[in-house]
This record gives structure tokens, sequence and C-alpha cells, in this order.
């Protein structure tokens, strides 16, 4: 069985093709649908259905026999046929996946409107974690601040937080739905509460801006 052959058997099949289907035939077809084309062009004979002579019709008109000529005469008219038969096929399937696609779109809609919803109620179910765990980062981040200001009062060392964790509070910053000190987006904020230096705090910023 041909390609041709083939592909005119799935579309004329009871069940009626998908636009996915419709589409893997179109592939299908197109290697065929070129051979026939590319030989078409090569042995085409000067006439209503073309221009000018194939380069292969000519040849045989400059030095080949009268059997060669009328053999490339029938084979043109043959290539004709299927020339006009693929584009026919390709045609319709160009047609049967565009309805296809329309109405399997149209199908899938309320599942697709579901789909979204699920969605949607998942990334707020993230976001409502997320800014729990922002309470929580808050709530270690004034832990941080009170505990230096009590080392601060009594003269004793103050450990600083490292140079890393400036630019890491900046780029959580946008993230956050609530204003909260410890996502404050200034650098300068941050260095007398954790114990940064400024160049630090300032060239950590500028490289999460940056990044």
């Amino acid at each position: 069985m041909s390609v041709i052959e083939e592909i005119r058997a799935e579309m004329s099949r009871g069940a009626p093709l998908t636009s996915l289907e419709a589409k893997q035939l179109i592939v299908k077809l197109a290697p065929e649908m070129a051979r026939i084309n590319t030989r078409w062009s090569e042995i085409a004979v000067a006439g209503p259905r073309s221009s000018n002579h194939g380069p292969v019709y000519k040849r045989a008109l400059a030095s080949g026999s009268d059997e060669e000529l009328a053999a490339l005469q029938q084979e043109f008219d043959r290539l004709t046929v299927d020339r006009d038969r693929v584009r026919s096929i390709h045609d319709s399937l160009h047609q049967t996946r565009h309805a296809m696609a329309v109405k399997e779109a149209s199908e899938a809609l309320p599942g697709l409107q579901e789909k979204l919803e699920a969605s949607i109620e998942q990334a707020e179910d993230t976001q409502k974690a997320l800014e729990r765990s922002f309470d929580a980062l808050q709530e270690a981040y004034v832990a941080v601040v009170q505990a230096r200001g009590l080392a601060h009062q009594g003269g004793m060392p103050k450990a600083g937080a490292k140079p890393d964790v400036v630019r890491r509070l900046i780029a959580l910053s946008p993230l956050s739905q609530q204003n909260r000190s410890a996502l404050a987006w200034r650098p300068d904020v941050h260095v007398d509460n954790l114990g940064v230096s400024r160049d630090e705090a300032s060239d950590a910023a500028r490289l999460e801006w940056q990044a």
C-alpha cells in the first residue's frame, strides 16, 4: 500500500481524525508530496499544465527515442493526477486539523478552567505558607536585633551576621506582601540591626540588584 493509500485509508475510517492525527498525517504526506512535485517538475511537458519543459524532458527531446518521450509523457500524466490528489489530501487534512482543533479547544475549556482554579488555589496556599515563613523570619530577625541591643547595653560582644545575609534578605524582599523590617530592601537598614559593615551590605545589595 502506497503512502497516499495509507493516508486515504486513515481519513476514511469510521472515527473522525483528531487534530493531532491530522497533523501527523500531514507530516507523513510531506515527503511523498515533495517527491511527486520534484519529479513532476523534472519531466514537465509544456502545455496547459506547465509553462515550460522540465530538464529531463528537454534532454529526451534532444537525444531520446520516441519510446522514451512517450514514457515520460505517460509518467507526467500520471504524476499530474498524483500531484492533484496529494494537494487535495493536504488541503483536506489542514481543514480537518483546524476544525478539530477548534472543537477540541471548546470541549477542553471546562476542564482547563477547573485546572486554572485549582492552580490558583495551590498558588494561594503557597503564598500563605510563604507569608507564614516570612513571619517566622521576622521573629528571628527581631530576636537578633533585641539580643544585639541587650549585649550592647551590657558592653558584651555583639556577634554580627555573615555578609551574604543582607543579600539574601534583599532577594526575598519583593516576595513579601507585608512590610517587614527583616525584608527591607535598603541595605543600610540591616547594617546596625545585624552588625554588618556598611560596605559589605552595599556590595551585597549591588550584587543582588545586578543579578
